[in-house]
This record gives C-alpha cells, sequence and structure tokens, in this order.
C-alpha cells in the first residue's frame, strides 16, 4: 500500500510541475480527498506526504488557504463527516505553523457563533445524524 502512495505522490508532483493552473488543481483535489475519506491520520502511510506536498504546492498562491476558507465559510454545509476532519486538518496546519491558519480559525469560531447557541449546539454539529426511525 506504501507504494501505492508513493506512485501517487510522484504523479501528483509531476502533474503539478506542468505549471500554476496544474498546481493549484492539484492542491484542490488534495483538500477535496483530505475531507472527503477518512485517512486515519496516523494509520495511512502518506497522508504527512500528502500534506508536505499540498503545504508546497500552496507557497506561491495560497490556493488551500482560500478553498479551505471557501469550506468554512460553508461550514453548516460540510456533512457530519468531513466537520472533524477539516478540524483535524487545520490543527495540522497550526502544528506545521501554516501561514494564515489563523485567520480560517477566525472564519470557523463566526460560523460556529452563527450556527451554535451553545458550545453542546457546536458538539452536536459533529456528531452523526441520528435516524429518525
Amino acid at each position: 500500500q506504501a507504494s501505492a502512495h508513493a506512485l501517487a505522490l510522484t504523479n501528483l508532483a509531476w502533474f503539478a510541475a506542468e505549471g500554476e493552473q496544474r498546481q493549484k488543481s492539484v492542491c484542490v483535489a488534495l483538500l477535496y480527498a483530505l475531507l472527503l475519506y477518512d485517512l486515519e491520520r496516523e494509520g495511512v502511510p502518506g497522508y504527512y506526504d500528502y500534506l508536505c506536498l499540498l503545504r508546497s504546492l500552496d507557497q506561491a498562491h495560497g490556493t488551500a488557504e482560500r478553498t479551505l476558507a471557501s469550506f468554512a465559510t460553508k461550514w453548516r454545509h460540510l456533512t457530519w463527516e468531513a466537520k472533524p476532519r477539516l478540524l483535524a486538518l487545520l490543527q495540522d496546519m497550526a502544528d506545521a505553523r501554516w501561514g494564515k491558519v489563523s485567520h480560517l480559525v477566525m472564519i470557523l469560531q463566526r460560523e460556529f457563533v452563527l450556527e451554535c447557541d451553545t458550545p453542546e449546539d457546536f458538539l452536536d454539529s459533529l456528531e452523526r445524524p441520528r435516524s429518525r426511525l
């Protein structure tokens, strides 16, 4: 499985090397993948490699930060699965001293205030929806 991740990283890097628009495309695709799929950060070989590639491609144009800002402003429309993944991704970005993460956190704080009246409401927004049966 590790070789599949290495091959994916290599192909993404080669694709991104062909120009700025392709770099932006890879950034957006990586962000969608990180929010869409449960990669269990510690258990998946390559998670931090994907994050490193994302950061290196994003330094020149800030596509990841703008895309994440867009996701943050749409917090209430994100699936319950994507919400904790977005928070985990922002935590990893903050740990890596990624630029403008504090701006993204402020956007999320604003969205939490608009959506949640209490801390319990926020925690409820992260939980899996219960069946109505």
